[in-house]
């Protein structure tokens, strides 16, 4: 890549990071909810063989937020055979949906909450360069790698407010792998440091943000239970990331 595009791939980095739209967008909470990525990666036992996903919260720095039992006493991986009562290694990988294109890029986990149900990943940034660097900036996709540079860089902004019971909480994440969805639910309470809210979630949305109204985080989806005729959703609150970082 020649030092003028490389400039140009910069320029364009800053301006994600920095500086605001100047065309009209989807409101905070799609646009944080846009930032979230597909959490990826195979385990094979003996003659068995399956593919786990999850969502993961870009929080900045390169670090994106997970569920710890994705890694360890996973309860259907449990019913179908497989070990998981010791955390196994895995290679990881991220994919990020773009305007035009899916990137994919790896991922190494890094810490396993010991108390909360939150893994700590840590994305390849230098992996993420390079392809920046090395995708002409007049192909479709280069601006998605930035975009994704950014995001990853910068993460989603985490609240600074405490919710009161009965705000909005916004669940966003990957049900099944297949496309980001959005539902919207209520806070109820918080037990210690995890969140409990009336709503739905599905699987593979574990690790996805909760987020208010503003799309900041607020907490991480780990499980979904009924109870008293409601649906609920539950899982760490974000403040435990200080806990394990």
């Amino acid at each position: 890549m020649s030092k003028r595009i490389f400039v140009v791939s910069w320029i364009l980095v800053l301006a994600c990071v920095c500086v605001p739209s100047v065309f009209s967008g989807p409101g905070p909470v799609q646009s944080s909810a846009d930032k979230l990525i597909v959490v990826q990666f195979n385990i094979a036992q003996q003659d068995m063989l399956t593919t786990c996903l999850a969502t993961g919260t870009p929080i900045g720095g390169g670090v994106i937020i997970t569920v710890e039992h994705l890694f360890k006493d996973d309860a259907e991986l449990l019913a179908i055979g497989f070990a998981v009562k010791q955390p196994m290694d895995k290679v990881l990988t991220g994919c990020y949906t773009g305007g035009c294109s899916t990137i994919r890029f790896p991922m190494r986990l890094t810490k396993l909450g010991e108390e909360d149900d939150v893994a700590v990943l840590k994305a390849d940034l230098r992996y993420v360069m390079n392809m920046m660097r090395n995708t002409p900036w007049t192909a479709r996709e280069h601006r998605d790698i930035v975009a994704l540079y950014a995001l990853l860089v910068k993460g989603i902004p985490i609240a600074t407010e405490e919710l009161a019971i009965d705000d909005p909480v916004f669940f966003a994440g990957f049900p099944f792998g297949g496309p980001l969805v959005v539902d919207e639910g209520m806070f109820y309470t918080n037990s210690v440091d995890t969140l409990t809210c009336n709503g739905t979630a599905e699987r593979g949305m574990s690790g996805g943000a909760m987020l208010n109204s503003k799309g900041a985080i607020v907490g991480f989806i780990a499980n979904k239970l009924q109870g008293n005729g409601k649906n609920w959703v539950r899982g760490p609150a974000v403040r435990v990331v200080s806990k394990i970082r």
